[in-house]
Parts: C-alpha cells; sequence; structure tokens
C-alpha cells in the first residue's frame, strides 16, 4: 500500500510541476528582460506572448473546449487555462532553444537532454491527466517546433546579433590617459 501511495503522490508532484512550468517561465523571461536588461530573456517572453495570441486565435476559429483537468488553476466557481496546450509551450521553448544551438553552431548535450526529458514527461503527464490525448500531443508537438523555430527565424538577428568589430584581447589595449581617471602611487 505504501508503493501505491508513493507513486501517487509522485505523479501528483510531476503533474503540479508541469502545470505550473508556463507560469515559471512567462516569470522566468520577464525577470531576465526587465531587472537583468537582458534582450534574450525578454525576447523569448516576447515570443511566448505571441504564441499565447496566435493560439488564442487558434481556439475561436476551431471552437474548442476547456477541460477542467488542463485547468492552471481551479476554484469553486470555475477554472482558469492557457490558450496554448502545455505541449505546445513547451515545445516552442525547446524548438527555439534548438534552433539557437543550431544557427549558433554550438551544440550543448546537457541542455538538449534536460529540454528533451521535460519535453518527454509534459508529453507523458498532459495524457495521464487527460487533458490530452495521443493525437493532441503530437499535434501540440509539431505546432509548437514549427512556431517556436518559426519565431526564431524572424528574431535570430535581434537574439544573436553580429558585431562588426571583434575584439579579442591581444587587439584591445585601453590607453588609461585618455580616461581620465586617477590612480594613486
Amino acid at each position: 500500500m505504501s508503493t501505491s501511495f508513493f507513486e501517487i503522490n509522485i505523479k501528483n508532484i510531476i503533474n503540479t510541476i508541469i502545470r505550473l512550468l508556463p507560469i515559471g517561465f512567462y516569470f522566468g523571461t520577464l525577470i531576465l528582460g526587465l531587472f537583468f536588461y537582458d534582450m534574450k530573456g525578454f525576447l523569448l517572453f516576447m515570443g511566448l506572448v505571441i504564441n499565447e495570441i496566435i493560439m488564442l486565435g487558434t481556439r475561436y476559429m476551431f471552437q474548442t473546449e476547456d477541460i477542467v483537468n488542463c485547468a492552471l488553476v481551479k476554484n469553486i466557481d470555475g477554472f482558469f487555462t492557457l490558450p496554448a496546450p502545455h505541449t505546445e509551450f513547451i515545445s516552442f521553448i525547446w524548438s527555439f532553444l534548438i534552433s539557437d544551438m543550431y544557427f549558433q553552431g554550438r551544440y550543448d548535450v546537457v541542455n538538449f537532454i534536460i529540454l528533451s526529458i521535460i519535453v518527454l514527461i509534459t508529453m507523458w503527464s498532459r495524457m495521464m491527466i487527460g487533458c490530452e490525448d495521443i493525437i493532441d500531443v503530437i499535434y501540440s508537438l509539431l505546432l509548437g517546433c514549427l512556431l517556436g523555430t518559426g519565431y526564431y527565424m524572424i528574431i535570430k538577428d535581434y537574439y544573436n546579433p553580429k558585431s562588426e568589430e571583434t575584439i579579442t584581447n591581444n587587439e584591445f589595449q585601453p590607453d588609461f590617459a585618455e580616461l581620465d581617471i586617477y590612480i594613486p602611487n
């Protein structure tokens, strides 16, 4: 009996973490953009907002109904869901960051594995709670990858600006006399 109780609690904890991931990504990218003046964080935040707006449009166009199991928060009066399914949201971030790795010519194995595991756990979690079936998960995965890669292709010049001058340690020698800095003896 303790094993099944343990398994149920682990599943509930995983489902809760997956349910809150979009809010964490929103706040994380917003904090990076606003408080740390990180343009990459702000651009990713804007991509997430644009993604939600696109998914809101598709929900109105296809007249989908919200499912209680998909709710981000629930209370006595009702529930609230985000327009983008969680699988689509996470695959948007996955494809955006994988596209960045590809176009930068750097392959970070650890980030790739961690992001892929998060996508797989999200897919599993949303199917286990009855929020999405296998067709919805595959559709959301493909749509999120398409939108994430497309958004990266649009903003890649702003996300990773290329400077005209590349300064290496050997080329740059500051002249402290020109800076008018008092250096005591």
